[in-house]
C-alpha cells in the first residue's frame, strides 16, 4: 500500500499477484479509516460474497471493461451503507442473473457519491440501486444491460443526478424485467438528463409517488412505455418532462393520477399511442397539466387520449402549440377526449397544427366533458373531419381549416 506523506492511501489489487493483494475486499479493508483508493487492475475477479464499503471517502477504481467483477449466485457485487463521498468507476460487473438480491451496486443511505464509467450486465435484480435517503449522488456515463432493471432509486432517495447513461434490454429476472430508470416512493427532486434507454419490458423511465423530478433530453425507445408516471395512492406533482424523444414504444408517455406537470418540447415518434394511460391507453386523473410545443408524428393510435378513472375527475388541461402529423394510422383521432367514468372539465386546445389524422383531428366523445375551448388551431387533411363535439358548453372559434 502506498501512502506518501500528504497523499491519499492507495491499494493495488491485481489478479496476477503483482499488487498489494489479489482480493478486492482485502484491498478495501487495508485502507485507513479515513478512506483512500483501491485500484483494481485488469483481470476477472470472481466473488461469492458482496464487496462491502464501510468507510467514507473510498474510491474503487478499475481499468475499464477489462476489470471484471463476476458474481456467483444470488449476491450483490458492491454494497455501501451509511457512508459518504464514495466513488466507483471504470469497472465491469457481471451478475449471475439469479435471484432478487443480485444487484450490481447497492447504496443504502449513501450521499455525495458518484458511480461513473461502469459496465454492468446480467444482474438478476438491479444494476444500480440507491435506497433509503441516498441523496445528492451522481450516476453518470455508465452502460447497463441485460438485467431485470437498470438504475433504481427508492425510498426517499432525492436530489440525485442520473445522466448520460446507456441502458438497454431490461427483460430478465422476476416478472420478466422492469424499467430502465425508476424513481419510487418519495424519491424527489432528481434530474434525469441525456440518458439513452431502450428495450425495457415495462418502462424506459418510471416514477411512482415521487415529485418535482426533471426528465430532460433523454431518448426512450422500444419499451412498453417511454415514460410512465403514476401517482399511486396520492397524486404526484410538479414533474417536468421536456425535450425528450419517445419512439417506437407501445405508449410514449403513460400518465396516471398526476397534477401540475409540464410536458413540453418532446418528440413522440412512431409509438402505438403518444400520450395515454395504463387503462385502455387513456391518460387518467389529470389536473393542471400543460402539454405544449411537442411534435407527434406517426402514432398508430391516438396522439393524446384523455379520460378519467372511476375515482377522480380530470380538469384544467392545456394542450397548446403542438404539431400533430400523420397520427391515428389505424383509424384513430389525433386528440381524443374519451368517454369518462367521472367528468372532464376545462380542457384548452389552442394553437396546434393538426394534419393527416387517421380519423378526426379532435374528437370529444360525450356530454360529460365540460367547458372545452378549441381555438386558433390549424387543421389540414384529417381523414374524417377536423372536430367532433359531443361535449357540454364547448367553445370553438378562430380555427383555420386548410
Amino acid at each position: 500500500m502506498s501512502n506518501p506523506k500528504g497523499s491519499v492511501a492507495t491499494v493495488v489489487v491485481s489478479e496476477a499477484g503483482d499488487g498489494d493483494t489479489t482480493d478486492i475486499q482485502t484491498g478495501i479493508d487495508l485502507l485507513p479509516a479515513d478512506g483512500g483508493v483501491v485500484y483494481i487492475r485488469e483481470g476477472t475477479y470472481t466473488i461469492t460474497n458482496a464487496i462491502t464499503i464501510t468507510n467514507d471517502n473510498t474510491e474503487i477504481k478499475g481499468a475499464g471493461s477489462s476489470t471484471i467483477i463476476q458474481t456467483v449466485g444470488n449476491i450483490e457485487a458492491i454494497s455501501a451503507t451509511n457512508v459518504d463521498n464514495i466513488s466507483i468507476h471504470d469497472v465491469h460487473i457481471i451478475g449471475s442473473g439469479a435471484g432478487g438480491t443480485n444487484n450490481g451496486i447497492h447504496f443504502t443511505t449513501v450521499t455525495g457519491s458518484i458511480i461513473t464509467g461502469c459496465f454492468i450486465d446480467t444482474m438478476g435484480n438491479f444494476c444500480i440501486y440507491l435506497t433509503t435517503t441516498s441523496d445528492t449522488n451522481r450516476i453518470v456515463n455508465n452502460n447497463v444491460s441485460g438485467s431485470r432493471a437498470g438504475i433504481w432509486l427508492d425510498t426517499a432517495s432525492s436530489s440525485n443526478t442520473v445522466s448520460n447513461n446507456n441502458i438497454n434490454d431490461m427483460n430478465y429476472g422476476a416478472g420478466g424485467g422492469y424499467h430502465g430508470i425508476a424513481l419510487l416512493y418519495g424519491s424527489d427532486n432528481n434530474t434525469l438528463i441525456g440518458n439513452i434507454i431502450s428495450d425495457c419490458n415495462i418502462s424506459g423511465l418510471y416514477s411512482l409517488e415521487s415529485e418535482r423530478n426533471t426528465f430532460t433530453g433523454n431518448t426512450s425507445s422500444n419499451n412498453s412505455s417511454g415514460i410512465f408516471i403514476w401517482g399511486g395512492l396520492t397524486a404526484t406533482s410538479n414533474n417536468i418532462i421536456s425535450s425528450n424523444v419517445f419512439s417506437g414504444n407501445v405508449m410514449g408517455a403513460n400518465l396516471v393520477y398526476i397534477d401540475h406537470t409540464i410536458i413540453a418540447n418532446n418528440i413522440f415518434l412512431d409509438n402505438y399511442y403518444g400520450i395515454g394511460g395504463s387503462v385502455d391507453n387513456i391518460v387518467q386523473d389529470l389536473t393542471y397539466i400543460t402539454i405544449s410545443g411537442n411534435v407527434f408524428t406517426g402514432q398508430y393510435g391516438n396522439a393524446i387520449k384523455i379520460a378519467t378513472s372511476n375515482v377522480h375527475d380530470s380538469n384544467d388541461i392545456v394542450i397548446i402549440g403542438n404539431n400533430f402529423y400523420n397520427n391515428g394510422i389505424t383509424g384513430a383521432s389525433s386528440i381524443w377526449l374519451a368517454d369518462p367514468t367521472q367528468n372532464i372539465y376545462r380542457v384548452i386546445i389552442s394553437g396546434n397544427t393538426i394534419s393527416t389524422s387517421g380519423n378526426y383531428g379532435i374528437y370529444i366523445e360525450t356530454s360529460r366533458i365540460y367547458n372545452t375551448l378549441i381555438s386558433n388551431n390549424i387543421f389540414t387533411a384529417n381523414t374524417s373531419g377536423n372536430i367532433v363535439d359531443n361535449g357540454t358548453s364547448t367553445q370553438i372559434f378562430n380555427n383555420t381549416e386548410l
